[in-house]
This record gives structure tokens, sequence and C-alpha cells, in this order.
């Protein structure tokens, strides 16, 4: 099927448009000047007329596609599934079967998302010549990645899956041809395509095709609607389908938290996601806004990460020092989250249904991973696991917990702040410190005018925000802060980022200022090399007095050495480490 039979030839476009002018024109002239024609005359004319108009209405309703309004758009898809819901006769193939985004209904060009929480049909049609076919963006705005056909299409009824690893991640999968064109199987890409032993005098690697191809499925295995399928679907743009996503997003989300064991999601207002407000009246209207999208946020996070389990994944291991080392190859779709130094991951024994946990601790250009493994003492076997992230909630917690104390404690923050945060009028208040006229800083680069001025004005307010692209020189604006905050003698200064990168970033400008940096980081993350790692508190309790830290000194090497420490030792190691970093 070619593309151009999703799109109407542009003179043909032209052409209905030049009737339709030509057709109004003559019923305007009809209406104006018909009037020496008798009563059937006028009645047979005007109906004449009213037909051409509607018959090129309908003809030329798929041409536009771009005046669609997304919001009329998405009003009519809710109303189609309404229609399409309703209980009726028939197989199973027959209820909701019909493509989620334009309705085709036809069995033979439908496949299903097969996600658990999803079960939605979509064609493989596309919007334009452009666009990814319905059921590959759908695929890739939803992160969902295994699909099913049915028994009417060309392959059988099955989940796609890798006929060597049983992975059933649509977007590592591809068939492979044997070289006589009569058979094939389907395989993944990573890691079966590399490390599957085939027979070379029957199948060449070469011929390996991905099932999604110039961002749709491949033809034979679900074939495109033709023009006839065409006129009786209903047309959507790129907006209105990102549109229904949105709304099914949310309304799973609704039901997780209607669902939820978690006390805290059950007492949930269902329609949890409102929009924030410039204004609140208090600490619990603020709490109200923010806490269901927290916990959005927090299901989301979650999902994502575990749908990013791997099956088949071929791990090596080796030995560090005392540590076990997992050493292996994570494929990533361009959809899925980005692993970094720290992340905890655990792999499956399927033999054993033994779980090593571990935390990576460097990552490779081609995206190999090495996991440092806890709780192993000997090398495991190298061969194929199972591996998934283990996701946490912490970072969560501790912003609910934070939102919590912010409304039912005032004091938590300066009065000033706190009704400046709820967006209450406050009399702007300054501060005057002494501070030098020349703000560079030694070690920094040349501050430019804004720069300066920005400066200026987070040292005097107690609540500033600085905006900027990329390249702008923010992390070195707030290093120039920090720095003149510490010569204020104002006390401690926490510098906090959003993520390690940026901390990282900010901690070795500031050192460059010549302050005393010390730089907090999770436990985690103590064994990862950086450029900033000598400015770790682990680190920097190293180049404490030999004599006074002594004992402490030689439990750190034991522990480096062993691994780990009797209890009694662990317990002497916990008081000095914490007696060091104060």
């Amino acid at each position: 099927m070619k593309k151009d039979e999703f799109a109407r030839n542009e003179n043909e476009k032209s052409d209905d448009e030049s009737d339709k002018k030509s057709n109004k024109s003559s019923l305007d002239a009809f209406l104006e000047y018909g009037s020496d024609l008798s009563d059937d005359e006028k009645k047979q004319k005007l109906e004449d007329n009213i037909n051409d108009l509607v018959n090129i209405d309908n003809e030329s309703h798929m041409e536009k596609n771009d005046q669609i309004d997304p919001d009329t758009d998405l009003k009519k898809f809710q109303d189609n599934e309404e229609f399409f819901n309703e209980d009726g006769d028939g197989d199973d193939y027959t209820k909701e079967v019909r493509c989620h985004y334009c309705g085709i209904i036809n069995t033979e060009l439908l496949i299903k998302c097969n996600e658990k929480d999803c079960q939605r049909w979509f064609c493989n049609g596309r919007t334009d010549d452009y666009s990814a076919s319905h059921i590959v963006f759908h695929l890739t705005k939803s992160k969902h990645k295994e699909v099913f056909v049915t028994n009417k299409s060309q392959v059988g009824e099955m989940v796609l899956e890798c006929y060597n690893c049983a992975s059933k991640n649509i977007f590592l999968l591809g068939f492979l041809e044997a070289k006589d064109g009569e058979s094939g199987f389907i395989l993944c890409r990573e890691p079966c395509l590399t490390t599957c032993k085939i027979e070379e005098d029957k199948f060449d690697k070469s011929r390996w095709v991905p099932l999604i191809n110039d961002k749709k499925l491949l033809d034979w295995i679900i074939p495109l609607p033709d023009e006839n399928e065409l006129k009786l679907c209903h047309r959507v743009n790129i907006r209105t389908m990102s549109k229904m996503e949105d709304k099914w997003e949310k309304d799973k989300m609704k039901e997780f938290i209607s669902h939820s064991g978690n006390e805290r999601n059950k007492n949930l207002n269902i329609n949890f996601l409102k929009a924030i407000k410039l204004y609140y009246q208090d600490g619990q209207d603020y709490v109200d806004i923010f806490e269901p999208l927290i916990s959005g946020e927090e299901e989301y996070d979650r999902k994502l990460k575990e749908a990013q389990k791997k099956h088949n994944i071929q791990v090596k291991f080796y030995r560090l020092s005392r540590r076990i080392i997992a050493r292996f190859v994570y494929p990533r779709e361009d959809n899925e989250i980005k692993l970094v130094p720290g992340d905890e991951l655990k792999i499956l024994d399927g033999k054993t249904n033994i779980t090593y946990n571990g935390f990576i601790i460097k990552m490779e250009m081609d995206d190999e991973v090495h996991l440092e493994l806890e709780k192993c003492d000997k090398i495991l076997t190298d061969g194929f696991y199972t591996v998934e992230f283990v996701w946490k909630g912490t970072s969560f917690k501790r912003m609910l917990d934070g939102l919590y104390t912010f409304a039912n404690d005032e004091s938590s923050v300066s009065s000033y702040i706190y009704y400046k945060i709820l967006g209450h009028e406050k009399p702007e208040k300054k501060n005057n410190y002494n501070l030098p006229k020349d703000l560079s800083v030694k070690g920094l680069p040349e501050l430019n005018y804004y720069q300066t001025l920005a400066i200026k004005r987070a040292l005097q307010t107690p609540l500033f925000l600085i905006q900027g692209p990329p390249g702008t020189g923010k992390t070195v604006t707030s290093a120039a802060i920090v720095y003149h905050m510490a010569q204020l003698k104002l006390g401690k200064v926490l510098v906090c980022a959003p993520s390690n990168i940026a901390a990282d970033q900010l901690s070795e400008k500031i050192h460059k200022t010549g302050l005393k940096v010390v730089r907090v980081c999770a436990k985690s993350r103590e064994s990862i090399t950086s450029r900033v790692e000598f400015l770790g508190l682990h680190n920097q309790i190293k180049n404490l007095p030999q004599k006074e830290f002594y004992r402490l000194f030689e439990l750190i090497k034991m522990k480096e050495e062993l691994g780990d420490l009797s209890n009694k030792d662990h317990e002497t190691y916990k008081k000095l480490k914490k007696k060091g970093e104060k």
C-alpha cells in the first residue's frame, strides 16, 4: 500500500473546492433570481443544489485534518467511546474492537496493546505521510511495549515475542527471513541477534529487519487501511490523539487512587489533578492542590521504572577487591529512562529464583553497566538473567513530609516566605547588607551586567528566582551568590540541586572560589567516581587527625577489605564516623 493512499491529491482537493464554490454560487444565484421558475422547478432546483453541496462536503471532509479543532474532536471521540462500550451480541473480537483513535472496526486491520492496564485496539494507518501509525503513536506515547494480533491476521492469534528469549518489547523485535525467502522467525535485537546461534546455511543475520519500520508496523503483520476503510473512519490529528492519551492516563490514575491500598491515596479527591493557583487561602488549601500532583508523579515514576524490566540479559561477573561486580549491556529505547551511576537495580536468576540487588558504580559509552552487588560474597555463574529497576519512593515521601510540615507548622519557614509561597501580598523585605561594589569572584569567570544584577538582588531579598536557558551562566551566578553569603558570615550555607549531576557541578564551582565545600551524597553513591569525589563527606573523613581517629581508619580499611564488619565493629564504626562528620 502506497503512502499517498492516505492523502488526496492536491489537485483533486482544489477541484473539490472549485466545484463547491461553483455550486454555492449557483445556489445563491437561484435564491436571488429564481423567481421566474415555477414552484415545482424551484423545489427541484433547490434540492439538486443542496445535494451537490452535501456530497462535496462529505468527500472533502477527509482533507480537513489540519482544520480539526482537537477539543471538538475529543468530544466526538468521547461520544464514540460511550457507543462502542455498549454491551452487545457477538464474539469477543467484535466488542470494543476498533481503532480507539479513528474507529476502524475491520479486525484484519487491528492490533491490540497488550499492556495489562490498557488492552485497547489500534490500526496501522497514519494521520499523514510523516506521522507514526496509530498503534506506534500509542505505544510511544504511553510507553507500552507489548502487542497482540488476532486470529484474523496473517501471523495468527499471538502476542508478538522473540523466538529465542520470549522478549515482548515490540521496539526491540525484528523478523529474520530465511535465505530461501519461504520462512523466518521473530528475533529481538538485544541480546539475541548478536548472541543467538543460528544455522548460517539457512539464515543471514544481515537480513534482520525491525517490526517497526518507517514509524509503522510491517505491512504483512498488520495491513494498512485502504481508501474505502478510510472513508468510513473518523480522521483525527496528532493533537487530538495526544489529548486522548492524556485523558486515558488521567482516568487510569484516578482508578489507581480510588482502589489503592494506600490510606493517603484513598483519601484524595477523585478529581485530584487540579490547576495550581496564584493564591492559596492557607496551608491546607496548598496541600489540597499539590498532594495529588506529587502522588500522581510518584505513581507515574513507579510504573515507568517497573516497565523497564529486561529479560534474558547476558551478565558476566568479576571481583573488584572484596566486591562482586555484575557487568552487562542494558538495552534502552528512546522513550525509556536513562540509567545513571547510583541507580539501584536487581538481577533475578531464573533457575534458582534468587534476586541480587546492587547499585550502578559505572556506565560505559556503549551502555555497559557495572553493578556492585549487595550481600553477595562469591562470583556468580555467567549467563542470562532478568534485570529490572528497584523503585523507591523515598524522594516523594520527603516531598510529602515537607508539604505537610509547611501546612501544619507556619514556623517551619519564615513568615515572609510562608505567605509568599501562598501568594499573599506582603510588603517587600530588603536585607541591608554592605555589599562590595565589585561582585566578581576569584576562580570564577568574569560576570556580565545581568549576572551582577541577579547576585545583588538575590543577596538583598529573602526569596529570589533566577531563570535562564542552558549556557547563560546560572551555575556561575549561583556559586557567586554562595560565596558572598559566606563572606557575610551569616552561618553555614546549604546548597540544594534537583539532580546529582547539578549538585556536582555546583560543588565544583563553589570549591573554585576557595570556600570549604562538603558534598553530601547518598551512601549508594560513595563508591562512584566523579570529578568532585574528593569533596565527599565520606572521603573528607579520611583527612581527620590520625591520632584522634586511628580506630576509625582501622575500621574503614577493614570494611574495604572484607566488605562488611561484625555487629560490634559496625556500631563502633557508626559512632566514630558520626563524630568525624561533625
